[in-house]
């Protein structure tokens, strides 16, 4: 948001105290709250959000709670839809998301979920997979080691350390045809079978889509042309 209480770099403080400058805000998310049905939302909370980061002074704290269950539904999932977007992407990608689980960590899965122009399966990166939705190449296709050392010039144990979890993923298609991200959303699952109403808190601290590849020839790659309506 371009203010803070403190400035962060990788989730540790390297400069204390309340500082201000618009012109280093970040794209804002397009929605505040979503409705999911029978009077349950999820919402971003912005009274808090300034307590803690990962880069910068900020981070999107967004919460909700999982309603009772009424017998219906086997793993109850909650969305949140961060942004509506146009953002041009030219495959392989490589996305990558930081964030803490601040509350409902032990029984919540946690999804990012990036729905391209033309495709009817949404890319699904992390949480138990989904037949009906695409899924990144395997794990083993990331050089993790070298990619926290290229985006955070860290390790991960020192992001591990600082409190946070980065996923990083390779998105891989058939044709090098470029292509456009029209909404990336969150998705929370329940999955400690519980019954009673519970509730659920994360802190994102850091998002990136990058053409894979562009990492060797600019650290600072990252992606141009961003438009959230």
């Amino acid at each position: 948001q371009g203010q803070g209480q403190n400035f962060f770099i990788n989730g540790q403080v390297a400069r204390r105290g309340p500082w201000y400058n618009l012109s280093s805000q970040q794209v804002q998310p397009t929605f505040t709250s979503m409705d999911q049905g029978g009077g349950w939302t999820m919402e971003l909370c912005t009274e808090d959000c300034k307590k803690d980061a990962f880069n910068g002074g900020s981070s999107l704290l967004i919460g909700g709670k999982f309603p009772p269950d009424d017998g219906n539904v086997s793993s109850p999932t909650l969305s949140c839809n961060l942004f509506s977007s146009d953002i041009p992407v030219q495959f392989p990608l490589l996305v990558s998301y930081t964030f803490r689980k601040e509350a409902g960590g032990d029984y919540t899965a946690v999804t990012l979920l990036l729905q391209t122009f033309g495709r009817d399966k949404p890319w699904a990166l992390g949480g138990p997979p989904d037949l009906s939705e695409e899924q990144p190449l395997p794990d083993e296709a990331c050089d993790k080691m070298k990619l926290y050392e290229q985006c955070f010039g860290c390790t991960r144990k020192d992001v591990k350390e600082r409190g946070w979890e980065t996923r990083f993923y390779i998105l891989g298609d058939n044709t090098t045809a470029a292509d456009h991200i029209e909404d990336i959303s969150l998705r929370f699952m329940r999955t400690d079978g519980g019954k009673d109403e519970a509730g659920v808190c994360l802190r994102m601290g850091d998002f990136r889509i990058v053409k894979l590849g562009d990492l060797e020839e600019d650290q600072n790659a990252t992606v141009s042309n961003v438009k959230c309506s």
